[in-house]
């Protein structure tokens, strides 16, 4: 990391909507780097942040947050959501129900 003079971050971060955030701070609680605080928004005031740099791409804020004001960059909760479904539809072929 030194040698090189940079750093490579992962594609698939956490984003906030500022809009959404309730301030439940349930992200913040789960979150393994601690890349999660709390940012005064202009006209809405405190809200959940991630620093980006910190973000892991777990989405273990995603999973806990009552609002869905996060969401991974590269895979939202409804595409999340989706995909277990179709799992789940074709697991109940398979066991023929």
């Amino acid at each position: 990391m030194l040698i090189k003079g940079e750093i490579e971050l992962e594609p698939r971060v956490a984003r906030v909507d500022p809009e959404r955030c309730n301030l439940s701070k349930r992200c913040v609680e789960v979150y393994p780097t601690r890349a999660i605080s709390f940012k005064n928004y202009e006209g809405i005031g405190s809200k959940a942040w991630v620093n980006e740099a910190m973000c892991l791409g777990c989405g273990a804020c995603t999973a806990v947050c009552p609002t869905e004001a996060i969401q991974l960059s590269t895979l939202t909760t409804t595409q999340i959501k989706r995909m277990i479904e179709a799992t789940i539809k074709g697991w109940n072929k398979t066991i023929g129900r």
